[in-house]
């Protein structure tokens, strides 16, 4: 994996046509149980890239922990094998519940499919897995894959579903891997012990000194750490895609991955005096220009809006000012 520019970086992202995006267990679940807030904001992003052109399917994980929160199982005590497989067999079917509810109100349909490791490594099961999705997406249906835990063995198993979402990438030619996690991103060195750590967003290359970055999973609720999703994103590499590490709990966060527009969140001061339609420049904190473009709002705006999210601007301005300063369609990289 190497950091690439950002311009290659929005160039893959904005030529993606299909996007394979998996959520993990840590991301869709809470202490309550089913993180309905989480299922929501991912159902209306992917319905958000599916109106934009594109393709998506999603892997999700969290049957286990749904069914392990409907019998209130105590968190983080070990599990058999066979109470791992009953447990994926009550929770499977509520989280297809959750999704179900959270699409409709976008006014799309899903389809479950669920796999054993043995449905990619026999020729005729793997054309038939990738006919049926693409099938699916010619409908215009969400698939949601997910690994078949009830029957699944040590044998049988994908070891985690970082490894499906990449191997399914890699099936159906995906351009995109996205996999939502419950940390913000893969960054350069321990940001617990060095300020300084930078994000590595984008994975287009693998290699040793990157898996060294990669600490082993303390989580007590998904199967995968950093390390797993840095092996997918080599195994993606290898087939040709790109992957990105996102924070899966973060509101948008699908939406704000493909977006190229200067949001006002993304602001942190704003100096001299400018009006709407003015070339500006866009600076790092350290006062490198990496953009400019024409102002979507006259300076005085854009110093009241700087670093809010847009629910924010839309409740504290009641709707008078758009997140958006900077339009993609008005902004060149340099």
């Amino acid at each position: 994996m190497e950091n690439e520019t950002t311009t290659h970086r929005l160039s893959l992202l904005k030529s993606s046509r299909r996007v394979v995006v998996k959520a993990g267990s840590a991301v869709l679940t809470s202490a309550e149980g089913m993180n309905g807030r989480v299922i929501s904001d991912l159902a209306e992003g992917i319905s958000a890239l599916i109106d934009s052109g594109r393709e998506v399917i999603l892997v999700s994980s969290g049957a286990v922990a749904a069914g392990r929160r409907k019998l209130h199982f105590q968190s983080g005590s070990p599990l058999s094998i066979r109470q791992k497989q009953a447990l994926a067999a009550i929770g499977q079917s509520h989280l297809m519940h959750d999704y179900a509810e959270a699409f409709a109100v976008h006014q799309r349909d899903i389809a479950q499919i669920l796999l054993t490791h043995s449905d990619l490594a026999s020729r005729s099961r793997y054309l038939n897995v990738r006919n049926t999705i693409h099938t699916l997406l010619n409908y215009g249906i969400v698939p949601i894959l997910n690994e078949n835990d009830s029957v699944s063995t040590k044998e049988l198993k994908f070891s985690d579903n970082d490894n499906l979402g990449a191997l399914i990438c890699n099936l159906l030619e995906a351009d995109i891997y996205i996999s939502l996690t419950d940390i913000d991103a893969l960054y350069d060195s321990n940001p617990a012990e060095n300020p300084q750590a930078k994000p590595v967003h984008l994975v287009a290359e693998v290699t040793p000194e990157i898996l060294a970055m990669c600490g082993p999973s303390d989580d007590a609720v998904g199967t995968g750490g950093m390390e797993t999703k840095v092996r997918a994103a080599r195994t993606v590499a290898s087939g040709g895609g790109s992957s990105v590490i996102a924070p899966g709990r973060e509101p948008g966060v699908l939406q704000r991955i493909f977006a190229t527009s200067l949001l006002a969140s993304g602001i942190v001061a704003v100096e001299g005096s400018f009006s709407k339609g003015d070339a500006v420049e866009c600076v790092t904190p350290d006062g490198r220009v990496f953009a400019v473009g024409l102002a979507g709002c006259d300076s005085l705006v854009a110093a009241r809006i700087k670093g809010l999210r847009s629910d924010q601007i839309d409740a504290a301005f009641a709707g008078e000012y758009s997140g958006e300063v900077l339009h993609r369609d008005n902004l060149v990289l340099v």
